[in-house]
């Protein structure tokens, strides 16, 4: 290893280390044949360059600082794990991964990849495929308070009991522009599970798709963690759940924030087709809930028990299905549900099709809009046995409300909800017509009822 001398005051110098780019080709025409000799030559600040190539290994980082590129991007450069644990495994590491395929791992915990020891890894532009781990993380696992940044990547048909794309037990996770397909968990999380533990997740820009749980909760992601988990413009597409939580299952005290999140077409067989918070908070703004089914309660969401709050502000909720309660929205067991300038159109149940609540849940509406819904009883808001604390106020409601101030029983006249565009036309009644407290619209003006254009 070269080491150039640099002079410095009096008659010492410092002797600092030239980072090296080592090559890794197969063929035999780079530094080294495979990755794990490679990387056990590096010293820290070192390169290893990986050419084209299927490498048949099991990799191990421990107390490396490295760069670990691919010369031409993850289809062509492909590390199999041969079905003889995980793929590749960080060890008290702080290292990059850049253009790889991370595939047929299969391991304990972590059949992809596996952050483990306090390592911190920015992954970018990385596939992890065809992973398993018997417990824990398929695709990933992220523990012993390790820190991972994992950017443009793709976690798609993994397998475990927790977690099929992503496990993080412990440390911080920031996905950004990842997409998580085809994931599968025995019992939780088809595409994410997060841990008590866990102490920082960011999603930003990522895509939830026909992930599953096979056997229990959150089909899509399932939270457990107490400290704050924040989503920012995320889709959840098609994600299943045999239990609660077809797109995102919270529980156990978990704290969310989503922000400018859509939830299409989740499915959860018993409650909570979009989202479910089950003793947890959730703050979920400018999101879209459409076509989501829940086989029992809560097609778009659903939020019980005593410490649930769920707030929900300028959301628009269109065409779910509660197939017993909520087609929109299910709050019972003494929970807390506020909402504020949200739409609901053409939801479905057999009660309350656009809201139900009971058993001492407490509701909140301001400045919404509940019109064109269907439930054989014709109500929107279905309150069951007297048992749900609903307010209502400056909101339209079809059929109307008698309680509360400021509330209508007006067609809203939707720009065109055929094509779910529940903007308002000129001359509707919910213009100006929301809380002369509430903040003002964008344009100056009073608030209006329903969802407000961004």
């Amino acid at each position: 290893n070269d080491f150039i001398q640099v002079s410095a005051m009096g008659n010492h110098s410092v002797a600092i280390r030239t980072p090296h780019t080592i090559v890794v080709d197969g063929a035999g025409s780079g530094d080294f044949v495979d990755i794990q000799s490679a990387i056990n030559f590096a010293d820290n600040g070192d390169t290893v360059i990986v050419r084209d190539g299927t490498y048949v290994e099991n990799i191990i980082l421990n107390e490396k600082s490295i760069t670990l590129r691919s010369a031409n991007g993850p289809d062509v450069t492909i590390v199999d794990g041969n079905a003889s644990g995980t793929v590749v495994e960080l060890i008290s590491s702080d290292s990059t991964f850049d253009g790889f395929t991370f595939r047929n791992g299969s391991a304990l915990l972590g059949g992809g990849v596996q952050c483990t020891y306090g390592s911190t890894l920015s992954m970018n532009n990385c596939k992890v495929t065809e992973n398993a781990a018997v417990t824990w993380g398929g695709g990933m696992q992220c523990r012993d308070e390790s820190v991972a940044t994992v950017t443009d990547c793709t976690f798609t048909k993994n397998t475990a009991d927790y977690g099929g794309g992503i496990h993080v037990e412990s440390g911080s996770v920031t996905l950004d522009n990842c997409i998580l397909d085809n994931n599968e968990a025995d019992y939780d999380g088809g595409g994410l599970y997060i841990e008590p533990s866990a102490t920082l997740i960011i999603l930003e820009n990522c895509t939830f798709y026909k992930n599953n749980a096979k056997l229990r909760h959150g089909g899509g992601m399932c939270d457990n963690s107490s400290t704050a988990t924040t989503l920012n413009n995320c889709t959840f597409t098609e994600n299943k759940a045999t239990k609660d939580g077809g797109g995102i299952y919270l529980m156990n005290h978990a704290i969310s924030t989503l922000n400018n999140c859509t939830f299409t077409g989740n499915e959860a067989v018993e409650d909570g087709g979009g989202v479910a918070l089950d003793d947890s908070t959730a703050t979920i703004q400018n999101c879209n809930f459409t076509s989501n089914m829940a086989g029992i309660n809560g097609g778009g969401v659903y939020c019980s028990e005593d410490s649930s709050t769920l707030s929900m502000n300028n959301c628009t909720f269109a065409g779910n299905t509660g197939t017993a309660r909520a087609g929109g929205v299910y709050c019972g067991n003494k929970s807390s549900t506020f909402l504020n300038n949200c739409t609901f159109a053409d939801n479905t149940a057999l009660q309350g099709r656009g809201l139900f609540s009971e058993d001492e849940a407490r509701m909140t509406l301001t400045n919404c809009i509940l019109w064109g819904d269907y439930d054989p009883n014709g109500e929107e808001i279905h309150v069951h046995g007297n048992s749900g604390d609903v307010t209502v106020e400056y909101s339209n409601v079809e059929g109307g409300w008698t309680n509360g101030t400021g509330n209508i029983n007006a067609d809203p006249l939707f720009v065109d909800p055929w094509n779910n565009d529940f903007h308002l036309q000129a001359g509707s009644p919910c213009i100006d017509a929301g809380d002369p407290n509430s903040p003002l619209d964008p344009d100056g003006t009073r608030a209006d009822m329903g969802v407000i254009p961004l």
